[in-house]
């Protein structure tokens, strides 16, 4: 009977453990996916600018194209339906919403720069982005919720900022 106890609570320990390990590990995916995922879609819409401009040296983004592109490239990576919500069979919960809380093409002004952005989410919490930008840019903020996928790590909305620029040659 002693032995029974005893195993019954290393099982319960190491499976509380198991399940905390789990949330936090599937929390952090869920960070790291959110930036890889805006990173690959600020460089697709950093595609689109304006080849008779480009002709004559100058970038010059097509901004209405670049936020679509931005915005597809996002629902494809991040498997988001039309109102940017995840689908079934994504990493985050379908009853959240990621929010494209800041999307700007720099384009003009002198190279480089510090870029900053003041940045307001859905709750009304404000915070300022920075970047370093070497030449025309496209930036881009988003937010989500974390995954939590068994309720024991900390509820918090991932905030993941991203900017692909064109250098200029020296």
């Amino acid at each position: 009977m002693k032995i029974a106890i005893y195993a019954f609570f290393v099982f319960l320990v190491t499976g509380l453990l198991w399940t905390a390990q789990s949330d936090n590990h599937i929390t952090m995916t869920g960070k790291n996916r959110l930036k890889y995922s805006l990173d690959l879609a600020t460089h697709d819409a950093a595609q689109m600018v304006n080849k008779e401009q480009l002709s004559d040296g100058f970038i010059i983004f097509d901004d209405v194209e670049a936020k679509r592109v931005l915005e597809e490239r996002l629902k494809m990576s991040l498997k988001l339906n039309e109102n940017f919500n995840p689908k079934e069979d994504g990493l985050f919960r379908s009853t959240d919403q990621m929010r494209l809380l800041l999307f700007e093409t720099v384009d003009s002004g002198m190279f480089p720069r510090v870029y900053k952005a003041d940045v307001v989410d859905a709750a009304g919490q404000s915070f300022q982005y920075i970047d370093y930008l070497y030449g025309p840019s496209v930036v881009a903020v988003i937010s989500i919720p974390t995954p939590r996928p068994y309720g024991i790590s900390k509820k918090y909305t991932y905030f993941v900022g991203s900017s692909h620029e064109y250098k200029a040659n020296k």
